[in-house]
């Protein structure tokens, strides 16, 4: 059998207080430009609406 490689999916959940949600944005936004200069690919941020404090961060990265 062959070893493969491929990209990784990433995901990263938060836990946000509604106090915190600017900050946090920032530091996201600076987060996303650091994870595309190391390789990362379809860098996305979501919020779940059932739940306003839950957040996802998701990218896939090369192995």
């Amino acid at each position: 059998m062959k070893a493969r490689s491929g990209p990784i999916i990433v995901k990263i959940e938060y836990s946000i207080a509604e106090t915190n949600v600017e900050t946090f944005l920032d530091m996201m936004r600076q987060r996303r430009r650091v994870q595309r200069r190391v390789g990362a690919r379809h860098w996305n941020l979501q919020r779940d609406l059932r739940e306003p404090s839950l957040w996802t961060e998701t990218f896939r990265t090369p192995t």
